[in-house]
């Protein structure tokens, strides 16, 4: 009885193994994660590679491409630009840790060299065979020259299994387009010793690349297509008499070699040999800040200050300009001018007329009564009187668009 119940028990659990095994899949039927094209392209493109960008020697390019994930790859693809030709690139090369991690050269390596409609170079490998997960292959590729080092030159297309095409994301350091640099400076005229021009906007077309000079007036455009002539202009923080370009036209053709260069010179007055000056409106009649008023300067051995000489300003002319005012006014404007008169020899020569004229005099102050505390017209005051108005006139002749010290105390 015993022998036939246990014989029973060996009976059922040997059909029971036998239909557990008829239930489970053959191997043919198993999933197969390499032949599921969604899965590769989730992972390869949101985190199943690393790409890393390792130096260069200008000529020599270095990555490395680190598998992170459990699916492999057939090859990938670098997009060099449009500034890198077929023929620039002499040879690819890409190296596989082995059982001791150290870095072998694959060879043969099959890659290829194509340009796309776009004129862009593309540098395609295949056929890598594995990649070990979380062990950082390397891949090389040399150029006949040196080229310019560019952030966001290089793109990547990672090949999936079943040659899914993944972009990798962002796209990295590599060789690409030089930009175009120079500087922008301001000068009173063509022949004046310029000085640097910061905040100019400069703009590159076709389309609107732009940048702005810092505070050294350098500028460098970046983002260029090779190949392209491009057109250059300026906009000025401020209103200038004229703009000329170095080359003329402004125009440059970039490579990737070297930069392009364009540089700028903003003339803020228009008679090159006498130079310029605001009229004294501009400095005595504006709006100022605390700052600008309490400026100073030197006129006739005497220490003025802005707000100083805005009061002589607004003193009343009801009987006639004084001599003395006029003088004083007119030689504290080409003072105030500073480099932009570029020591006009004329224009200097009635200036130190006034100032001689007022070494001898005390400094000029209102009085309570809203006077000045000069001497009235008279012979002797009219020489500076009569140099005062020169320079008016030679003001009015030869005005500039704006002076340092007004860009930088009056109108900022």
């Amino acid at each position: 009885m015993k022998l036939r119940h246990y014989l029973s028990l060996f009976l059922t659990l040997i059909v029971s193994v036998l239909m557990f095994q008829r239930c489970q899949p053959t191997q043919e039927l198993q999933p197969a994660a390499s032949k599921d094209k969604n899965r590769s392209a989730k992972l390869i493109g949101s985190s199943g590679y690393d790409v890393t960008f390792l130096g260069t020697s200008n000529k020599v390019w270095e990555y490395n491409i680190t598998r992170i994930a459990d699916n492999n790859i057939e090859g990938f693809s670098f997009n060099l630009g449009n500034c890198i030709t077929e023929a620039d690139v002499i040879d690819a090369s890409l190296y596989k840790p082995n059982n001791n991690d150290v870095l072998e050269k694959v060879n043969p390596l099959t890659y290829t060299k194509t340009t796309d409609g776009n004129g862009n170079l593309i540098l395609t490998v295949d056929g890598i065979g594995n990649f070990s997960p979380g062990k950082p292959w390397k891949f090389t590729f040399e150029l006949g020259f040196d080229a310019y080092q560019s952030v966001g030159a290089v793109g990547i297309v990672i090949k999936g299994e079943g040659n899914v095409d993944m972009p990798f994301g962002d796209s990295m350091e590599g060789p690409g387009c030089a930009p175009i640099t120079g500087t922008v400076s301001k000068a009173a005229c063509a022949t004046a010793t310029p000085s640097s021009y910061s905040n100019v906007t400069v703009t590159a077309g076709p389309g609107s690349l732009t940048a702005v000079t810092d505070g050294s007036g350098n500028y460098s455009i970046s983002g260029l297509r090779g190949g392209t002539v491009y057109t250059l202009s300026i906009t000025t923080p401020d209103n200038v008499a004229s703009v000329i370009s170095d080359p003329t036209p402004a125009t440059a053709t970039v490579s990737a070699t070297t930069s392009a260069i364009v540089n700028f010179t903003a003339l803020t007055g228009t008679v090159c040999q006498n130079g310029c000056s605001m009229s004294q409106g501009y400095y005595f009649a504006k709006p100022a800040s605390q700052e600008a008023l309490s400026y100073t300067y030197t006129l006739g051995g005497k220490v003025y200050t802005l707000a100083e000489a805005r009061a002589i300003w607004n003193t009343s002319n009801g009987k006639g300009m004084l001599d003395i005012k006029k003088a004083f006014l007119q030689a504290s404007t080409i003072i105030l001018s500073g480099s932009s008169v570029q020591n006009n020899a004329t224009v200097m020569a009635y200036v130190n007329q006034i100032n001689t004229y007022l070494l001898s005099k005390p400094k000029i102050e209102v009085k309570p009564n809203g006077t000045l505390n000069v001497d009235a017209n008279s012979t002797t005051t009219k020489p500076i009187g009569t140099a005062g108005g020169e320079i008016g006139k030679w003001i009015q002749a030869n005005h500039c668009a704006y002076s340092d010290f007004y860009k930088q105390f009056i109108n900022p």
